[in-house]
């Protein structure tokens, strides 16, 4: 009521996959309450050092997740983080996961600060056409080696931009 008061909305919202497992119905009726439209994972909770196959177990759970999110009427999706662009016996864990998603089911909220990572974002989203949903962004510089305000630093806005309209 407060979010309607302001004259705003509120459509999508993160969620841990703690609360995801313990309070599915629960928080699926909550987000019914708000009207919103996506349900975001936040985290995988995979911990550094994991195994492909802990990684690939959690996200069949999402899938499963999100079966239930769509009968509700709402998208799932997945907040990337940098622990996805890491590499396990030659294989990148965020082609694993893409792989392992349903891309009905699961839509991509894209973090753009990976870039300092080496990882730019239109790539990503020529690589994958029609997965994302979102963008959380952060802008990088590497001059500095930190989070920049967004305009000063190395992200290609225009180019960003360009490539998540296709």
């Amino acid at each position: 009521k407060k979010i309607q008061a302001a004259g705003l909305t509120c459509e999508s919202c993160h969620y841990t996959m703690r609360e995801l497992r313990e309070n599915l119905p629960e928080r699926i009726a909550f987000a019914k309450e708000l009207g919103l439209k996506q349900m975001i994972l936040s985290s995988f909770s995979v911990k550094p050092g994991s195994p492909m196959s802990e990684w690939v177990q959690v996200a069949g759970e999402l899938n499963k997740m999100a079966a239930e999110m769509k009968k509700a009427g709402i998208q799932g999706g997945f907040h990337n983080h940098d622990g996805e662009f890491k590499e396990i016996d030659g294989v990148l864990i965020y082609d694993k996961l893409m792989s392992e998603l349903d891309p009905q089911l699961v839509k991509m909220q894209f973090q753009v600060v990976v870039v300092r990572l080496g990882f730019d974002a239109p790539t990503i989203f020529q690589k994958y056409p029609g997965r994302f949903i979102s963008l959380h962004l952060q802008d990088w510089s590497s001059a500095e080696k930190k989070m920049a305000p967004i305009g000063k630093g190395d992200v290609d806005w225009k180019k960003l931009f360009g490539a998540a309209r296709k």
